[in-house]
């Protein structure tokens, strides 16, 4: 009887486990379980409170059942093998996708979706590493029985309606059937890295679209920033006359563009060398398993985790509601080295946690075209 207590409960539902058990084993029992507190939690709407009733639905009907159509659909319109890898990283593709949407309202003209993987094989596909393009390829051999794979997928467009890009971006991957070739029972790890932006310098292009993608010797680096740096001319000047400045997209005019040259002269960034106010994530084929982050003033950097214990970085608390309410804002913070693939379950800090009253109920456009009528709709009054 206290609906509360029973949201908090259903919201831990959205774990790997409930959707294995969906989708791979099809435990009907399961599935009737949770239509059955549907109809229940209907039957008492006198007596619940309007927002919590609308909470509690909106996690079973939307957040779990919807997404298991969604999940369904792209493997039988894909034609993939269904297995838990595959499973698991849809759950976390289409999170990431739609945590994005949610990050919209902090820019919205350039997007882009990074699939980080780590396999036992090599994957059967071209590498084709391109910073200006829709899509680019790039894998690499990183011990004698592994390899990486960074799949980008990029969508630039100055006016457009919310929601537009990620739909592009999943269109790019459905047309190029890349998720198709990958084994997933081979998959050792992946992380997925999405971005979302207005641009502040550089033209609103595929070029100036982070992540900036840059290849030296066979190897690629990536790099992703939400802020500016704002000694941007000052850097690129100094690099140019020591002939230190390489970047192989010369069409790049970003302020990210002098950090491939900075990373290859000393080997790492250093926060020094850098001014403004930013949150940078960068990472290189030399060294895969390692992700760092470099944080420099008021820029805004969220931790959290979802209810699998996986790792979830966010500029805002707008892309972490689809997993969890949970989470803890790091100020203090100048330097972080994650391993995505090893650290994915991390030893999480309860104390100094921070509770938002947000959901992605309150985020989502639902089925309307615009958030204003979306907001009306919403509106009792």
């Amino acid at each position: 009887k206290n609906y509360e207590n029973t949201l908090r409960h259903l919201r831990l539902l959205k774990c790997n486990k409930v959707f294995i058990e969906l989708l791979i084993i099809k435990d009907k029992n399961l599935l009737n379980i949770i239509k059955s507190i549907i109809v229940k939690i209907n039957k008492d709407k006198k007596n619940i409170n309007m927002d919590l009733f609308a909470d509690i639905n909106w996690v079973l009907e939307k957040e779990i059942l919807e997404k298991i159509k969604i999940i369904k659909s792209f493997i039988f319109k894909n034609k993939i093998k269904n297995n838990k890898n595959l499973i698991i990283f849809l759950i976390k593709y289409f999170n990431a996708i739609e945590s994005l949407n949610y990050l919209e309202t902090r820019g919205r003209d350039s997007a882009s979706l990074s699939l980080n993987f780590k396999s036992k094989y090599k994957i059967n596909i071209k590498n084709n590493q391109n910073n200006s393009s829709n899509f680019s390829i790039f894998q690499k051999k990183i011990s004698n029985n592994e390899f990486f794979l960074n799949i980008t997928i990029k969508h630039a467009n100055q006016i457009g309606y919310s929601g537009e890009n990620l739909e592009k971006i999943k269109n790019l991957i459905n047309e190029i059937k890349v998720l198709k070739k990958i084994n997933f029972e081979k998959i050792l790890g992946f992380y997925i890295i999405g971005h979302t932006r207005w641009a502040s310098v550089g033209k609103v292009d595929l070029s100036n679209c982070h992540p900036l993608i840059d290849g030296q010797k066979n190897d690629s680096s990536l790099f992703y920033m939400n802020g500016d740096i704002t000694n941007l001319n000052s850097i690129t000047k100094k690099l140019k006359k020591k002939k230190f400045f390489y970047l192989r997209d010369k069409n790049c005019k970003n302020d990210l563009s002098p950090l491939p040259s900075l990373l290859y002269k000393n080997k790492t960034i250093k926060l020094n060398d850098l001014s403004g106010s930013f949150v940078i994530f960068y990472h290189h084929t030399k060294k895969p398993e390692n992700l760092i982050v470099l944080k420099k003033g008021s820029q805004g950097l969220y931790l959290s985790k979802d209810n699998d214990d996986d790792l979830i970085l966010s500029s805002d608390v707008y892309g972490i509601v689809n997993s969890n309410n949970f989470f803890k804002r790091l100020t203090n913070i100048k330097y972080l080295k994650f391993k995505p693939f090893k650290d994915s379950k991390i030893k999480f800090l309860k104390k100094n946690m921070h509770q938002t009253v947000l959901s992605t109920r309150d985020l989502d456009k639902k089925n309307f075209s615009r958030f204003f009528t979306k907001e009306i709709n919403d509106t009792q009054t």
